[in-house]
């Protein structure tokens, strides 16, 4: 299985800085988007430590063995976050390595940002995450918050994740995601807030010429699933569809940053990656 990927994020045209981190690591076949919460700088950490995290692990996971020596600081983070669990952090399923990865990334958060608040600082880090992986022709996906997946496939476009909001929750655990889902920037969950939480995620085989988007929601807030749609299934390369994605966003406001994530499985002999 071959794939195609391209990455970028903005800043847009409101805030005064990106607190948004993307992550474009095609040799894992991992892909990921993260929105950071509670101001410039906390945002900017709690974004940019979720895709790190959610990288290393995948990258030292049991799926192709132990996790390595040189991992050791890495296995002892999952023996603490797995503390009183018969689940053994040092081996887990395609299925669960996702999952497991978000979860990791929340605990270091979430330390992170109690330390801070320790210290005198005003609020917790916080970070939305969505995050996609491509192994031996099958797509999972892990998510918290409201960055977003969507997949084409045969001309069709469909949201695969639902928010963590009072419009989402009743679409958690369904395979029918309302592609017009409310956008509101009131949270359930978010990577940070608390100590351990429930990551949504599913999988499903993954098809030639699938085109997925992962995106914040300074993308999906400010562009209608028919344009999203639209933008997706035009003939081009994906760096023009996603320029043209985000200066959608940008001229329907550019109200918040703006991350944009395509991956094109098949159908392609070279595999190429563009990072921002």
């Amino acid at each position: 299985m071959t794939v195609e990927a391209w990455a970028q994020t903005h800043i847009g045209l409101v805030r005064k800085s990106n607190q948004d981190s993307v992550g474009c690591f095609n040799a894992l076949g991992l892909f990921v988007v993260a929105d950071g919460m509670g101001g410039h700088a906390d945002g900017e950490v709690a974004s940019r430590m979720a895709v790190e995290l959610i990288r290393d692990y995948i990258q030292h996971n049991a799926y192709r063995g132990p996790l390595r020596r040189s991992a050791s600081r890495l296995l002892a983070l999952l023996r603490h976050v797995f503390a009183g669990s018969t689940h053994a952090p040092g081996e887990v399923t395609q299925a669960e390595a996702l999952p497991v990865a978000v979860r990791l990334a929340n605990h270091c958060i979430f330390e992170l940002g109690q330390k801070s608040v320790a210290e005198g600082e005003e609020r917790p880090l916080g970070t939305t995450v969505v995050a996609l992986r491509l192994a031996r022709e099958r797509a999972y996906w892990a998510h918290v918050g409201d960055s977003r997946l969507y997949r084409t496939r045969a001309g069709s476009l469909r949201l695969l994740t639902a928010d963590h909001t009072v419009y989402g929750e009743a679409y958690l655990g369904q395979t029918d995601v309302p592609l017009n889902l409310p956008h509101t920037n009131k949270l359930l969950h978010a990577l940070g807030i608390q100590a351990d939480l429930n990551v949504s995620s599913a999988s499903d085989t993954a098809m030639p010429d699938d085109i997925y988007l992962l995106c914040s929601d300074g993308v999906h807030a400010l562009v209608p699933a028919p344009v999203i749609r639209e933008q997706l299934m035009a003939p081009r390369p994906l760096a023009e569809t996603g320029e043209h994605l985000i200066q959608v966003a940008l001229d329907g406001g550019g109200k918040d940053n703006i991350s944009v994530v395509l991956v094109r499985v098949g159908g392609q002999t070279i595999q190429r990656v563009l990072k921002p």
